[in-house]
């Protein structure tokens, strides 16, 4: 069994405002979130509501902000790690695995995928997709599946900037996990 340990605590503030999954983070729903500045530009918005947790990641211009949240529940046991890209889906972590996606499994959460912009012809003449930017990446928690916490959690967002070329944790190390206690 796999055991998080805490390197940190994120306190999550209650907020009775309704939250539009839309891949936005500027609006009055995030107002009173507990905020995490994760550096390159991103800053990491979380909050709860009766009964769900919300986390939204503003992000720099020309960034996909494709998203990983790992998160174990207090009583331990499997990590579950959760994903947004083009693709919405969820897997049990396993360290030092890469277990195989089950994609489109996203009960009792959900995130807004990339939005595919349309295609375009590479120099070789095959077909390539192509992604519409993100302002925000936003994912939702169902408390009735993952309990109300503390949780043991790392969050990852991927193709940040110009170049699509960075990457931000919460915790900055990739074997470090932050505890989130709900107010």
């Amino acid at each position: 069994m796999i055991v998080a340990s805490a390197a940190a605590l994120l306190s999550v503030p209650l907020s009775s405002n309704p939250i539009l999954l839309d891949g936005r983070c500027d609006g009055a729903e995030y107002s009173g979130a507990a905020r995490q500045d994760l550096g390159h530009g991103v800053t990491l918005q979380v909050l709860h509501g009766r009964d769900f947790i919300n986390f939204c990641a503003s992000l720099p211009p020309e960034s996909l902000g494709t998203m990983d949240l790992y998160l174990q529940a207090p009583s331990g046991g499997e990590i579950i790690n959760v994903h947004v890209s083009a693709q919405v889906g969820e897997r049990t972590y396993q360290e030092g695995e890469d277990p195989a996606w089950e994609w489109g499994n996203h009960h009792g959460w959900y995130g807004p995928p990339v939005a595919i912009r349309g295609s375009e012809l590479r120099p070789d003449g095959k077909p390539r997709v192509t992604f519409k930017d993100a302002t925000g990446r936003e994912v939702q928690l169902s408390k009735a599946r993952f309990g109300s916490g503390p949780w043991k959690f790392r969050y990852e967002l991927r193709a940040i900037g110009p170049q699509q070329g960075i990457t931000v944790r919460l915790p900055p190390g990739e074997n470090e996990w932050v505890t989130l206690q709900l107010q």
